[in-house]
């Protein structure tokens, strides 16, 4: 039980929706990411096994690839997941306690039972509401560049999509959902296991700067009792791979717009320049429209997107 309870670490964070500052994770990645936010660099050993939970297996499967593996959210998160790996007990830090001693009254101890899964995500969305908290991110990123890699399968699978126009990327997109999604037969819902489904929202791969772009938005269930909106961005820096992903539970409907936000960045050629609410209102609108325009002409928003966001902004 307590295995299940060092994951949900990462639910507890107190974030500000305003975007106030970059975080930069090792040479190539940058985020704009909330002043509340920081960042730990989770290494893969003895002490972390329980932490990475499932991710180990990815760490695995990747080695070949060098990955560095990171939590971003707000401080008082990164602390508590530098107490667990320090080897502190989740019971015995404060945010875990309450909900681990109303489970046990309740013997809710079987986390393959949807009464127990669907109890757990109701009650962990009271805390998020409670204390406002919204989202946080996983950083995956490959210090090794693909090129330096010897399997040779994924090399050419890499430089399949590379280079290609995005016409092109959407139809091989069309074909990866397709064969995703061709058990549950609706082109939207992807098996993941038996436990857990993905109901895709937006699937895409796009041309950005001359590398493959994935983005997805989409709603993970588990046990179809108790979903989490993510969102997930999977694409090439200076050669590295990297794959970044973020879960929400507060104020959701705004969070894909937080998330393009957050990882722009990454993709810009020139610095972020961040609003103060002083500087000239005018210059302002002209840099979201033409970041928005960026973000069309490269196919990571769709027209109507496109149409929609510029409006906000003008209005």
């Amino acid at each position: 039980m307590s295995k299940f309870f060092v994951v949900t670490l990462f639910l507890l964070s107190f974030c500000s929706l305003s975007f106030a500052k970059n975080i930069q994770l090792g040479s190539e990645i940058i985020l704009d990411v909330p002043d509340s936010h920081d960042f730990i660099l989770i290494e893969e050993d003895a002490s972390t096994e329980d932490l990475l939970y499932g991710t180990g297996e990815l760490f695995e499967n990747l080695e070949e690839l060098d990955i560095k593996f990171s939590v971003v959210g707000p401080t008082k998160l990164i602390e508590v997941i530098q107490s667990l790996v320090d080897g502190t007990e989740p019971q015995d830090i404060d945010v875990f306690y309450q909900l681990l001693e109303e489970a046990d009254k309740r013997e809710y101890y079987d986390f393959d039972d949807p009464k127990v899964v669907k109890w757990f995500g109701k009650e962990m969305k009271k805390i998020m509401k409670k204390e406002k908290i919204d989202f946080y991110t996983y950083v995956f990123f490959s210090n090794k560049k693909i090129d330096k890699i010897d399997d040779v399968k994924f090399r050419e699978f890499i430089d399949l999509h590379r280079n290609r126009s995005n016409s092109e990327l959407t139809e091989i997109t069309k074909e990866y959902k397709k064969y995703l999604t061709q058990w549950a037969g609706d082109n939207k819902t992807f098996f993941l296991n038996e436990y857990i489904s993905l109901t895709l929202n937006k699937f895409k791969i796009s041309n950005v700067n001359n590398q493959p772009l994935f983005r997805s938005d989409f709603k993970m269930s588990y046990l179809h009792a108790f979903s989490i909106p993510m969102n997930l961005a999977i694409s090439i820096k200076n050669g590295h791979l990297f794959l970044i992903v973020s879960e929400c539970w507060v104020n959701c409907s705004k969070q894909t717009k937080r998330f393009e936000k957050m990882i722009d960045p990454i993709f810009s050629n020139t610095d972020r320049k961040i609003s103060t609410g002083t500087e000239n209102a005018t210059n302002d609108i002209a840099d979201e429209i033409m970041k928005l325009n960026e973000l069309y002409e490269s196919g990571v928003l769709t027209k109507d997107e496109f149409e929609k966001a510029k409006k906000k902004i003008l209005n």
